[in-house]
């Protein structure tokens, strides 16, 4: 094996690790921001298993090496095209309606993804005030997403 190989090698196996232990420890984070839900945990397996594929990565032959580091990267470019087309700007503002999804209450006030998405509902209401605005969410018997997303919209109406 050439020199310029092992420390290729040496190099995504390092990578690996930093990123897989990097990753997770914003898995620990998420909650603080955000509801823990199924796609939390898939996140915190997947960059578990990044750092072990690191951490054994030098043991693998060169071909299985190609196939994981392409397997690896398949979910990625898929989530890159979402970020990019999902974050595109299509409204019209002659919509009838605004359906503002949940994202999770933290005690009685919003997260910060369903503050940045009631925001938004308060932003394009402004510029469409015949629209109708239907939240949506909530889970069990803790506070009701609907009523806490209902203050906030009624208190910027207040301004």
């Amino acid at each position: 094996m050439s020199t310029n190989t092992k420390k290729e090698r040496d190099y995504v196996g390092i990578v690996g690790k930093i990123l897989g232990v990097l990753m997770f420890i914003r898995v620990l984070f998420i909650p603080q921001t955000s509801s823990m839900n199924i796609g939390i945990i898939l996140q915190g397996v997947a960059f578990v298993t990044i750092g072990v594929f690191a951490v054994f990565f030098n043991k693998f032959s060169k071909k299985l090496q190609i196939f994981i580091c392409i397997v690896f990267l398949i979910p990625v470019v898929f989530v890159s095209f979402l970020a990019i087309y999902g974050n595109r700007v299509t409204a019209t503002f002659d919509e009838d309606v605004i359906i503002v999804l949940g994202a999770g209450i933290v005690g009685e006030r919003v997260s910060n993804p369903l503050a940045r998405r009631l925001d938004t509902a308060i932003y394009y209401f402004e510029h469409n005030p015949n629209a109708y605005i239907i939240v949506c969410g909530g889970l069990g018997d803790r506070l009701c997403p609907k009523q806490v997303k209902c203050d906030k919209l009624t208190k910027n109406e207040s301004r």
